[in-house]
């Protein structure tokens, strides 16, 4: 798993705060970024990924 992913997974008062689901991690950890992405642009890209699937 992607650090920064991984520190999005132990940030409990986030993914509960923002209410991530497992398909969305499972998402998350399916697109190939960069390995310096950070949990910031992992919360980003999760953000971008619920509007897309919104429209």
């Amino acid at each position: 798993m992607p650090p920064g992913l991984e520190k999005l997974l132990k940030s409990e008062d986030l993914v509960q705060s923002l209410q991530i689901t497992d398909r969305e991690f499972r998402t998350l950890a399916s697109i190939d970024l960069p390995e310096n992405t950070d949990r910031v642009g992992y919360v980003q890209l999760l953000l971008t990924v619920r509007a897309i699937r919104m429209h």
